[in-house]
Parts: structure tokens; C-alpha cells; sequence
């Protein structure tokens, strides 16, 4: 049974001075919080709940920031910390540089708990100019654990529907891109909203792609339900860990806390690492 907003907020922010994650695990998560801005952000209750929600990971990578004046995320960021915690974020520019994506423009952002975590490299968005793969051209930041030599890059994306498999498999493109970028990491994180369910893409058209070949871990399942829409059951949003990364994996889940649209269309989906040697 899900919780009422007001009853999981509650329930949450009882835990709200609390790390997200044992000392020697960092717990990730990616949100496609639709339509992140001015009309969400002033209303105080979904707010307040959508800032419990980030509070329980080390770092949100989160989809949809739709504010032109670029003031939400920092509001955003207000309410995160008002309970006493310390986070920060990293904003993408904005997407859809091509002529012809330019009417998908949004930002990428990551949430992060500076108690834990720093920033190792603001990073960027993906040169797509020679290609033009995607409307929105992922953004990748790298990050290490506070006082740990353990680093990785995370590259969150959200894809349009009606291309969701040509721009997954242009995600093969990208992480190559990122393995001369960061020559010295070997852990690389690809997550979002990929679009990667029902209609849009079936798993026998992401089989045939090279981002799903053996080099690749899919932490989430096909048969996932990241859809808040109860009449569709579709794993839109994906985790996807390289060959580096995923010998450091423990367990992923779906945070199914509420129904109320007016957070978002997307449930949070997040994983979980240990970060220490293998």
C-alpha cells in the first residue's frame, strides 16, 4: 500500500538527519521530476516532499529542470537543506544546442550530500555536434567519496520518446567518449530516463544495441515499473554501470513512495555501491 504524501513525508523526515548510506557504500538515485519549475517549486507541500525524497541519497541525478531563469534549482536547493543537511548541486547548461532540438531544451542536475561527497570535474554536456544523436545531449559530472580515493563519472539523460532507441544506443558513443575524457576513472554511471519500455523500445530492440552488450551492467530489469501511471507498467528509467563499476554493486530498487502525479510521472529509481577496493 502506498503512503499518502503527508503520512511518507512525515515518515521521511524523521530520517532526515540521517546519512543516506553506510560509510563505505554511496547510494545514487535518478528523478525524472517532471516539469521542475516555478509552478512546482511555490508549491510548498510538493516542495517539502520532493526535498525528503533527495535527502535519502548521496547523489540525485535529476531530469526535467524546465526553469528558464535558472532560480528554481537553487530554491530547490533551500529546501533540501533546511533541515539542517548539507547539499549541493552541479547544473547542466541547457540542452538542445542543434536548430532542431531547440524546442526540447531543459537542464540536467545532480543533488549531492557534501558531507560525503566532492565534485572532482563540473564536467559537461556531450559534443553532439558532429551527429546530432540526441535532443537532449547528456551531461556528465565526476564525483569521488570524501576522504576515499574512489571516484566515477555519472552521465544522466533524457531521451525523446519517438527516439529512444537510436539515442540509448548513441549512449555506447558517449561513454566511449568519456573513457579518453577520464582516462584515470574506471567507474562510469549511465542513468535517467531512457524511455527504455512500452512503446518506445522493446527489449529485443535494446538487445541489438552495443550498450547492451556484455561490457554494460543493467542494473534495471526490463520487467521494472518506473511509471507512476498505474494502467502502464514500463521501465523508462535506467541504471547502466560499466564493466569497472559493476563489480562494486550491492542492490538497486524503485523508491514507489506516492501515486500524487503532482510530484511527478516517475518514481526515483537509485542503487547502491560499495566503494571499497575489489
Amino acid at each position: 500500500m502506498k503512503l499518502s504524501l503527508t503520512a511518507l513525508a512525515v515518515l521521511i523526515a524523521f530520517f532526515a538527519q540521517t546519512p543516506a548510506s553506510a560509510a563505505d557504500t554511496v547510494r545514487i538515485a535518478t528523478f525524472n521530476i517532471q516539469n521542475l519549475g516555478k509552478t512546482k517549486i511555490n508549491k510548498p507541500s510538493i516542495r517539502k516532499y520532493l526535498a525528503t525524497v533527495i535527502r535519502k541519497f548521496d547523489i540525485v541525478a535529476v531530469q526535467e529542470v524546465s526553469d528558464i531563469s535558472e532560480t528554481v534549482p537553487g530554491l530547490f536547493l533551500e529546501e533540501i537543506n533546511r533541515t539542517g543537511r548539507s547539499y549541493d548541486y552541479v547544473l547542466s547548461e541547457r540542452t538542445g544546442r542543434q536548430a532542431d532540438d531547440q524546442g526540447g531544451q531543459e537542464q540536467y542536475a545532480y543533488y549531492y550530500d557534501t558531507d560525503r561527497i566532492e565534485v572532482a570535474d563540473e564536467g559537461g554536456l556531450f559534443d553532439d555536434s558532429a551527429d546530432d544523436f540526441f535532443q537532449r545531449e547528456p551531461f556528465t559530472a565526476q564525483f569521488a567519496l570524501a576522504g576515499t580515493s574512489f571516484t566515477l563519472t555519472i552521465t544522466s539523460i533524457h531521451t525523446r520518446p519517438e527516439s529512444a532507441v537510436e539515442e540509448i544506443g548513441a549512449l555506447h558513443d558517449v561513454y566511449l567518449d568519456l573513457t579518453e575524457r577520464y582516462p584515470g576513472d574506471t567507474h562510469h554511471l549511465i542513468l535517467g530516463d531512457f524511455n527504455a519500455g512500452c512503446t518506445y523500445a522493446s527489449p529485443a530492440e535494446l538487445d541489438a544495441l552495443d550498450i547492451r552488450s556484455a561490457d554494460y551492467h543493467w542494473i534495471v530489469p526490463d520487467d521494472a515499473d518506473t511509471n507512476v501511471n498505474p494502467a502502464n507498467a514500463c521501465a523508462y528509467d535506467r541504471i547502466v554501470a560499466n564493466e569497472g563499476l559493476s563489480g562494486h554493486f550491492k542492490r538497486w530498487g524503485i523508491a514507489d513512495w506516492f501515486t500524487d502525479k503532482r510530484i511527478s510521472d516517475h518514481w526515483p529509481v537509485w542503487v547502491t555501491f560499495n566503494t571499497e577496493s575489489q
